[in-house]
């Protein structure tokens, strides 16, 4: 069943509605361009198509064809070690050059601490004679295959391109840093791989600055989450501004947005965030210069760090099944 949308104060209603003054009728900014990696110059030659997908839960939906697919977690729903080894041999089966893979909180057994403190019927931490007393296998046991797991974790995925020579192929080198963490919900139970964002900020400083892909499976708050994503998450996300930050978690939020990093956007969030008055004072002084053309940024193009591309990849809401996001970067 999706979740109801959490309902904004009065300030927060008001910064939205300064936001769309400052950006009035201006086009939408593309999203701005990932490194181009050894080899590669920036003409259509050297792009890669890229396809997004979170929370299939157990699901196998069609999948358009790519170089690289993103898989933002809750391939489960469960976390049993034969729900995972399924999702993982759909995924192996896919024709995607690369293929990289985060967990989610519906993912037990990845989360080996969590799968430690309650080990289910099916479930265990590890492999070995503990999990066949527990009449299940454990995390090491999972074949991958060639599939990327990151888990707090990055790494530099290489992508051929097409038109270089069998003796000198030209290549594309993206840095992917992923996380499977995602707030604790009032109301709900605790699941695997969650914090409680009221007591620490788990965020601060953790996306590697060089950072091309940033994975995680929660949303950042106030963007593609109906108001569910994270406030820490939030702040990181504009410190490393990553170019490409692919998410789910919150299904009915599916879509793209892109989001620059100019003086608007930087005082609709701290108004967004700490629903000062002050900080609505000031987003409503730059929205008007803004509106007026004297200051902010209005250029549809943007740069590395500029702005980022986001993608809420869910693929169904309930019954309802989304269109697949994908795109050449």
């Amino acid at each position: 069943m999706p979740l109801p949308t959490i309902p904004i104060s009065q300030t927060q209603r008001a910064a939205q509605t300064l936001l769309a003054l400052a950006q009035g009728s201006a086009p939408l900014p593309t999203p701005p361009p990932l490194s181009s990696g050894q080899d590669a110059s920036a003409d259509s030659q050297s792009s890669i198509r890229v396809v997004c997908i979170s929370d299939t839960h157990c699901a196998y939906p069609e999948v358009p064809d790519g170089d690289l697919l993103l898989h933002t977690g809750d391939m489960t729903n469960k976390g049993t070690f034969d729900e995972i080894q399924a999702q993982l041999d759909w995924l192996k089966s896919l024709p995607h050059k690369t293929k990289v893979v985060i967990a989610g909180n519906h993912d037990n057994l990845l989360d080996t601490t969590f799968v430690e403190n309650k080990p289910g019927p099916n479930i265990a931490p590890h492999g070995g004679e503990t999990a066949r007393r527990r009449k299940g296998k454990g995390k090491a046991e999972l074949d991958w295959g060639a599939i990327v797991y990151l888990d707090n974790s990055a790494a530099t995925v290489t992508v051929d391109l097409p038109g270089g020579e069998e003796a000198a192929p030209r290549k594309r080198s993206l840095k992917i840093f992923g996380s499977p963490w995602t707030p604790i919900m009032r109301g709900f139970p605790v699941y695997p791989f969650q914090y409680d964002p009221g007591a620490r900020d788990p965020w601060e400083g953790l996306i590697p600055d060089d950072t091309d892909i940033f994975l995680i499976h929660g949303p950042p708050r106030f963007h593609l989450d109906q108001n569910y994503g994270c406030e820490h998450l939030l702040r990181e996300v504009w410190r490393a501004r990553p170019p490409l930050v692919v998410f789910g978690h919150v299904h009915a939020a599916h879509g793209e947005e892109t989001v620059v990093y100019d003086t608007v956007r930087y005082w609709h969030m701290r108004a967004m965030t700490t629903q000062s008055w002050g900080s609505l004072l000031v987003l409503a002084f730059h929205a008007v210069l803004a509106r007026l053309g004297i200051s902010g940024s209005r250029s549809p193009e943007t740069s590395r760090g500029e702005a980022s591309h986001l993608v809420n990849s869910a693929v169904k809401s309930g019954d309802r099944k989304f269109d697949i996001i994908s795109f050449d970067i």
